[in-house]
């Protein structure tokens, strides 16, 4: 008779309390302070790289004090044992197994926080690396996966090398931060600022050939986020001159200052130190940063770029609930599109009052059809009658979702087409009527939101680069979705 599984895991971590090696999977670790990735379960052993504090790593072995682990980045080694947060996952020897709490057949499932390989940070200039390498892991990016170029080292060779490196390592769709901390130089006297990034061999780095690079990447990338934080206005130069919303491209947010406190004020708003909503866009923060004490009508920042894109889902907040709370949900997803699609969903004539819709696409995808109610997040395609939610090229499907109510408001649907899959167990919908619904809580619309942004959470998808990817899979791990408002009043309302 097989053993259940909640019955094995137990008995696995009974093992690693009782053994000094074993081959049990003990599943997910997080560091609870910083330590070095070794080649071999010693301090002797040679360096691989180093995790930072707070970062998720997948325990595969245990021996004694040590840990072997698969890293971010699709790295593996061995770290202490005593910087993770192993032992205190661990029941004590006479506890007794916990219940299930996943469905059946969801056992496979993989919980959220895991940095992914397809996150790219790329920190330019400044004396530390503290605070990029802070807000590089708050966007998700493996530590192995973010490239520095010190100040000391910020040659225009070196800069532009930079640059060409991040490109070679990108994948279609992934999510790059750039980090700039420009160094202090005098300006020369009777000019002009100059429009660019002085480098150490006295040469700038303009702010034409830095927007070149950003659209380059850009075209490429599902987002990409830029922060220039000049130490001083000053001392410095003004590279974020010329950088503006209207020479940027649509999936690129930019926090921009001259003034050196940018990066801190950023870090106060998403690790909670400052008011902040859950779903905080770039609007948000900025209205967050100048609200900070200290900086209220002193702040020199400015945002540029697409400023309803979200860098980091926050945790969710308790207040927020409610129809209110799910409309402006499904209006942050909305904005979080590629903008350089747009779904081809017609709305097609009904006579029995139904409200029916033609889908279809160029490529491999996956429609989710969605609206905002009193019980949070309705999904409305998968639903009983077609419970698949792929939709293949040439292969158009007819949609028919329920009528709208009597004398009620003509339900506005948000159509969602993705590259990757998403995991409708995982979102937390549960059957409701012929589709499903969400809870009208914070916490499981914020579950909805991390789903549907964050797509496919399997290992191969958070350990492997998308340039390693074949061009299925790669599509499978993906996180780019297309997306559309209908209002069908006449079937015409859209936006």
């Amino acid at each position: 008779m097989p053993m259940p599984a909640a019955f094995t895991t137990f008995a696995c971590r009974l093992l690693i309390l009782a053994l000094p090696a074993t081959a049990c999977l003990a599943g997910q670790a997080t560091l609870t302070r910083s330590d070095t990735l070794r080649e071999q379960p010693s301090g002797f052993s040679g360096r691989i790289m180093d995790v930072q504090r707070r970062s998720s790593v997948e325990v595969l072995e245990v021996r004694q004090e040590w840990l072997r682990v698969m890293a971010p980045g699709n790295r593996s080694g061995w770290i202490l044992r005593q910087n993770t947060d192993l032992d205190a996952q661990l029941p004590p020897p006479d506890a007794a197994p916990a219940p299930r709490t996943q469905p059946a057949g969801n056992s496979g499932l993989q919980l959220r926080g895991s940095p992914r390989a397809s996150n790219h940070a790329l920190v330019i200039g400044g004396d530390t690396r503290n605070d990029a390498s802070r807000l590089a892991g708050l966007m998700g990016v493996p530590d192995g996966n973010t490239r520095y170029l010190p100040g000391a080292e910020m040659s225009l060779d070196a800069l532009r090398q930079a640059f060409v490196d991040l490109d070679a390592r990108l994948g279609d769709g992934d999510r790059l931060l750039i980090h700039v901390t420009p160094g202090r130089s005098p300006r020369i006297a009777g000019h002009a600022c100059q429009e660019g990034i002085q480098t150490t061999d006295r040469q700038t780095f303009g702010n034409d050939e830095l927007l070149r690079h950003i659209s380059t990447l850009a075209r490429r990338a599902d987002k990409l986020f830029l922060i220039i934080d000049t130490p001083s206005t000053g001392l410095g130069n003004c590279p974020t001159t010329g950088l503006g919303s209207s020479t940027l491209p649509a999936n690129v947010l930019a926090f921009l200052d001259n003034g050196g406190t940018l990066t801190p004020s950023l870090l106060a708003c998403l690790e909670g130190d400052a008011p902040s909503p859950a779903f905080a866009d770039g609007e948000a923060l900025y209205r967050c940063m100048q609200a900070r004490p200290g900086t209220a009508g002193q702040t020199t920042a400015r945002l540029a770029g697409n400023p309803a894109l979200i860098p980091v889902l926050r945790p969710p907040q308790p207040p927020a609930s409610g129809t209110d709370s799910a409309t402006r949900l499904l209006d942050a997803l909305h904005a979080q599109r590629d903008q350089r699609s747009v779904p081809d969903i017609r709305q097609q004539p009904s006579t029995d009052g139904s409200l029916r819709f033609r889908a279809d696409t160029k490529t491999p995808a996956y429609l989710y059809v969605l609206a905002a109610g009193p019980d949070g997040i309705a999904l409305l395609h998968p639903n009983r009658h077609i419970t698949e939610a792929r939709l293949d090229p040439g292969r158009p499907i007819e949609l028919t979702l329920p009528p709208k109510p009597a004398g009620g408001a003509v339900p506005r649907l948000l159509f969602m087409l993705s590259d990757g899959p998403r995991s409708i167990q995982r979102a937390g919908f549960i059957a409701s009527g012929d589709g499903a619904s969400s809870g009208p809580d914070s916490t499981s619309l914020h579950r909805v939101m991390e789903e549907l942004l964050g797509g496919d959470n399997s290992p191969t998808c958070r350990l492997s680069e998308t340039r390693n990817l074949g061009p299925t899979q790669a599509r499978q791990c993906a996180t780019r979705f297309s997306a559309k408002w209908i209002t069908p009043a006449s079937g015409k309302a859209t936006r």
